[in-house]
């Protein structure tokens, strides 16, 4: 298990970058949470350890503060410590310590392995340590929580990571149709057929058209109707580009399906294709990305009308700036 969500999604990021399909699956149990925690507080050196360090320093050069040019060693910290405190100092605590010392100027590592003082020892350098310690220790204790609630989850676990990440379109769909948690509730992953899909408003589905054809545009690349289905859905044999953001966003939805959708927008005028069968965004198109209070049957009547009897329960009304009930 990771420490965090902001972790586990850079490890979950990496499925699926060679455009095969991939899984990701997180293994949890209880005791990685002792884990964690334990490595947690490994990284979170108190005043008793930054105390010893400087004190260390302090001996060395006769004076109540470390002083430019004093040296120590692990050996004369450990021995200290052990003295102080009845009980041997944590090495990895002890090289955290000292690594965000050295990180801060404040020492340096000799060729021979000793320690070397570098600075003018500031007031209180031992507290103020410490509580940015304690500081960094309870957020990591925050997110590791985080990452536990996500484990717990029993909705959808991409909107529980959108939300996480404080991104408004959590409040959007009603779920991702990818992960476990969605296929539980649509066991039969009726995608592109009748049913319960799709899960998020139409208006939702059509921004996150605009928004790939508008972004291939931006950065001068042209795509047709086949490889931007294929982008949507989440092919194996889609285009890959960089900046493309919207890879698999309409997966639940078939090729097929997703090139019907995009001859109706060319239809409402929402998009247009060039001579070599190219996608533009039309005037019509942008305005339907700017207008934050539109429902799609404006703008898109025949894109509307398919919907409603192409999936009688999809939300064909609500807006794409607004929560929805789904």
């Amino acid at each position: 298990m990771s420490g965090s969500v902001e972790a586990y999604t850079q490890e979950a990021g990496r499925a699926g970058r060679d455009r095969k399909p991939a899984q990701c699956i997180l293994l949890y149990a209880p005791k990685d949470i002792r884990i964690q925690q334990s490595f947690i507080k490994n990284s979170s050196p108190d005043l008793v350890v930054y105390k010893t360090i400087l004190e260390s320093f302090a001996d060395s050069s006769k004076s109540k503060q470390p002083q430019p040019g004093a040296h120590s060693n692990l050996v004369e910290i450990r021995k200290r410590y052990l003295s102080k405190t009845g009980k041997p100092l944590n090495e990895a605590v002890a090289d955290v310590a000292l690594r965000k010392l050295k990180s801060l100027d404040h020492l340096a590592v000799s060729p021979a392995g000793d320690l070397l003082w570098l600075s003018k020892c500031p007031t209180n350098l031992a507290k103020k340590m410490a509580e940015e310690s304690k500081t960094q220790e309870e957020c990591a204790e925050k997110r590791l929580m985080e990452l536990i609630n996500y484990a717990h989850e029993s909705k959808c676990r991409t909107k529980f990571i959108l939300k996480y990440f404080g991104s408004r379109e959590y409040k959007l769909f009603g779920g991702c149709c990818h992960c476990d948690l969605c296929h539980a509730v649509f066991p039969n992953d009726t995608r592109g057929n009748p049913g319960p899909f799709p899960p998020e408003p139409l208006s939702f589905i059509v921004l996150k058209i605009i928004s790939t054809v508008a972004r291939f545009n931006t950065h001068n690349t042209a795509l047709t109707i086949h490889e931007t289905s294929a982008i949507l859905h989440g092919s194996d044999a889609a285009p890959h580009f960089e900046f493309s953001t919207t890879d698999a966003a309409l997966a639940y939805l078939s090729e097929t399906e997703i090139r019907i959708l995009l001859a109706l927008m060319i239809e409402d005028r929402l998009i247009s294709t060039s001579s070599g069968h190219a996608l533009h965004l039309t005037d019509k198109g942008v305005r339907f990305m700017q207008n934050k209070s539109h429902q799609t049957d404006g703008y898109a009547p025949q894109l509307t009308a398919y919907a409603n009897k192409r999936f009688p329960e999809m939300d064909t009304q609500a807006s794409p700036w607004t929560p929805t009930t789904h």
